[in-house]
C-alpha cells in the first residue's frame, strides 16, 4: 500500500504593533482591511489612501487619518482637477488617510528599482530605499490637528513631521511590476512624470497646504516626494500619482 506523505509548508510572518500612535506610541484603536490574495513588496510602509479605499492584499493594511489644521487668515489650500486623495479637503483645513502594512512577510518580492516615494512604518525603510521627512508648520492659532489609527512614522503635534522612504535607483519611465488588483497610489519622485507601472494607467495630481504664514518654519530633508517645500520656503505642495487598471 503506497505512503501518503503530507508535507507542511510554514510561513513565517514578522508584526509590527499596528494601531501605534508614532508620536506617544499609545495604541489605537484600528480595523483592518479585509484581505485578498494579491500580496504586494516586502516591508512594512504606508501608502495613500485614494478614494476607493486601500488596496486588497494577502496581508491587512491598517488605516489611518491625520486632520492638518492649515492656516485661518486667507486660506487657500488647493489642488489638482482631478484629486483622487481619501479623506476631505477645503481653502481651510484637510484630512490625509493612509493605508499601513504591518507586517512583513518573507516571501514577499523587494520593491522594484524606479522613481517613486512611499510612507516609512516601522522605524526603516525596505530594503534598497532611501529615507526623508517633510514637515508642515500648522496653524499657530486655536490649532485643530487631530489624528487616529495607524499612521506612519512622524511627529503628530501641533505640526505634522512625516517619515518617507523613495527608491531613486532606477527611471519613472522603465515600468515596473506592482499589484494590479485595485487601484492605489504612490508619490512622484520624478519631476516630470509618474513611475511608470505594468497594467495600470497613472494620472499626476498635487496638493498644496496653505501652512502658517507667520514665520513659517516648513522643511523638508532627505529622500522625499516632489517637490516639498515650494521656493518660497512657504507651503507644502506634494505631488503623488493616482494608479487605475487599464
Amino acid at each position: 500500500m503506497a505512503s501518503i506523505r503530507i508535507l507542511t509548508i510554514l510561513v513565517y510572518v514578522i508584526a509590527v504593533p499596528h494601531g501605534i500612535d508614532s508620536r506617544e506610541n499609545d495604541y489605537i484603536d484600528s480595523d483592518p482591511i479585509v484581505a485578498a490574495p494579491s500580496p504586494w513588496p516586502v516591508g512594512t510602509y504606508g501608502l495613500l489612501m485614494p478614494t476607493d479605499g486601500c488596496p486588497s492584499t494577502s496581508i491587512y493594511f491598517y488605516t489611518g487619518q491625520r486632520k492638518f489644521d492649515t492656516e485661518d487668515s486667507d486660506p487657500n489650500n488647493n489642488w489638482s482637477s482631478p484629486c483622487h486623495l481619501g479623506g476631505w479637503y477645503g481653502k481651510n483645513n484637510m484630512e490625509l488617510q493612509f493605508c499601513i502594512k504591518t507586517v512583513l512577510d518573507v516571501n514577499e518580492n523587494a520593491w522594484p528599482a524606479g522613481e517613486y516615494c512611499i510612507f516609512r512604518f516601522g522605524g526603516s525603510c525596505p530594503y534598497g530605499m532611501s529615507e526623508g521627512r517633510v514637515g508642515w508648520d500648522d496653524e499657530d492659532s486655536d490649532n485643530e490637528n487631530s489624528h487616529g489609527g495607524t499612521l506612519p512614522d512622524g511627529v503628530y503635534d501641533s505640526n505634522t513631521h512625516i517619515d518617507f522612504c523613495c527608491q531613486t535607483s532606477g527611471s519613472a519611465s522603465a515600468s515596473i511590476n506592482l499589484p494590479t488588483n485595485d487601484n492605489f497610489m504612490l508619490f512622484q519622485y520624478n519631476q516630470y512624470q509618474c513611475q511608470e507601472v505594468d497594467g495600470m494607467r497613472a494620472t499626476s495630481e498635487w496638493f498644496r497646504w496653505d501652512t502658517e504664514d507667520r514665520n513659517n518654519e516648513d522643511y523638508d530633508t532627505g529622500s522625499h516626494p516632489y517637490k516639498g517645500v515650494e521656493d518660497d520656503n512657504d507651503d507644502i505642495k506634494l505631488h503623488f500619482c493616482y494608479y487605475e487598471r487599464i
